[in-house]
């Protein structure tokens, strides 16, 4: 067995040359001592000249808290202490250990650093709020802590776009109470407009019960998720940037009671939002979280229930969606239904696809068939020109191909490039035989269309005709 030659490398040897050994989360052995009050090897490792400031260090490079904060969030005062008195400031960076300790409920620490001359920020009455800590965001209240403060915004391209109150938090994360307590303090009288789409979004009934109570509005903020128009419909990435008021914050995650609730308070159902989206379209935008999955039933629940409120069936957005469009990318059967049902306009958008389309495109045959049997035109153009037939042949989609053919499609039209909808499809098989793929020329063979070695002779396009996908299918 070979051994290294490689000197093992000393317990102490980073934290005694004042460089900091990485670990999990960033953190030297000094820090982990400190988050689970180790004084003596705290002691030992200031004889040995540690730095006792040296912050941590987060994925992205950026120093966050020290060992204060770590001793600070778990409670342990004998540890703080120690750091105090060895001169660990009180704020490192953008963070104090007072928001560490506010954020972890640590009543008792927050007391002891604020007799220490910690301020009360408005980071540990965030901090204390977004936890759910009731006697804390009093107590910081009380004591000064700046209730009517908002965070600066950030990045137009990170989420949450918008800047965060403790009364955001609180809401967020469904503390009643605690929003009750900061919007009887706060002496702004916009404090709580933006609350009720706040609560909505994140699904808390109660805490939309008291805003509504209070009269909050439920005006537009731009927090959650937003359909982009490009097609990412299913992706938070392309959501984060929204512009939108409660109900459709309710709507877009599938809260069926918030939605009746708000419907109940006279919300408008046809309002929009930047970018012409209703309520209903995002009731049909299959937006929610990953481990909820898809809720295909609260869909239906919430489109009936803004359809009988008066919302329009086809409203459209901005560049003519309407929401069967979206129900369709969702691949909601049973809200396609229930909206052909309402009498959803079949056609197409002003510059892009009819839902038809989209579902031959994207493959869901059942789509398909429903709509069809609803009365779509099969043959409807788009502004190329294309058929539902050349969107299922673009992207390859053989079962809603044949699907298409057998309800009669027609296989003649040619697109605003000049092919047709069977040339599109072919290709791919004729560049495999072209290529020498003798699989794809047996494939043909079974059916006596051609042997091989006519096959690698003539036109595969003359060969190969629709009739010979439909009996494939067969």
């Amino acid at each position: 067995m070979l051994r290294s030659t490689r000197q093992p490398r000393g317990l102490f040897e980073g934290v005694t040359k004042g460089n900091l050994l990485w670990r999990v989360g960033g953190k030297n052995a000094l820090h982990w001592a400190a988050e689970f009050a180790q004084d003596d090897i705290i002691k030992f490792f200031m004889t040995k000249g540690a730095d006792v400031s040296a912050p941590m260090v987060c994925k992205q490079g950026k120093p966050t808290g020290t060992a204060l904060h770590l001793a600070a969030a778990n409670g342990h005062e004998s540890t703080v202490r120690i750091l105090l008195q060895a001169g660990v400031p009180l704020v490192s960076g953008p963070t104090d250990a007072l928001s560490w300790a506010a954020q972890n409920g640590q009543y008792h620490m927050v007391q002891f650093l604020m007799d220490k001359g910690a301020t009360a920020s408005h980071d540990a009455l965030k901090g204390a709020a977004k936890a759910g800590h009731i006697a804390l965001t009093q107590m910081l209240i009380d004591t000064g802590s700046p209730v009517n403060l908002l965070d600066a915004p950030a990045s137009m391209f990170s989420a949450p776009f918008a800047p965060k109150s403790a009364l955001d938090l609180a809401l967020e994360n469904g503390h009643e109470t605690i929003a009750k307590l900061l919007l009887a303090t706060s002496s702004r009288t916009d404090f709580h407009l933006r609350s009720l789409s706040v609560a909505a979004g994140k699904g808390h009934e109660a805490c939309v019960r008291m805003l509504l109570e209070l009269g909050a509005p439920g005006l537009p903020i731009k927090y959650s998720p937003y359909p982009s128009f490009w097609g990412y419909r299913n992706s938070p990435q392309a959501m984060e940037m929204g512009l939108f008021q409660a109900l459709h914050a309710a709507a877009g995650r599938k809260y069926v009671s918030i939605v009746s609730l708000l419907l109940q308070h006279e919300h408008d159902p046809n309002k929009s939002t930047s970018g012409d989206y209703k309520p209903l379209h995002f009731a049909a935008l299959n937006y929610t979280l990953p481990k909820e999955g898809p809720r295909h039933s609260e869909a239906v629940a919430i489109a009936e229930l803004l359809i009988n409120a008066g919302a329009s069936v086809d409203a459209r957005t901005f560049i003519g969606e309407t929401p069967l469009h979206f129900a369709v990318h969702s691949r909601n059967y049973q809200l396609c239904d229930y909206l052909t049902f309402q009498g959803a306009n079949l056609e197409g958008n002003q510059s892009f696809t009819t839902p038809l389309q989209d579902a031959a495109r994207l493959g869901y045959s059942e789509i398909v068939d429903l709509l069809l049997d609803s009365g779509c035109d099969i043959d409807a153009r788009s502004r190329h020109n294309n058929t539902a037939l050349h969107f299922a042949a673009m992207d390859h989609q053989e079962e809603t191909y044949l699907l298409l053919l057998r309800r009669g499609a027609d296989t003649s039209i040619r697109s605003e490039y000049n092919s047709t909808a069977f040339e599109i499809f072919s290709k791919p098989i004729v560049d495999e035989c072209a290529s020498g793929r003798f699989d794809a020329i047996r494939l043909k063979n079974t059916l006596s269309i051609e042997p091989p070695h006519r096959a690698l002779l003539y036109p595969f396009t003359e060969i190969i005709t629709p009739d010979y996908f439909l009996a494939l299918d067969e």
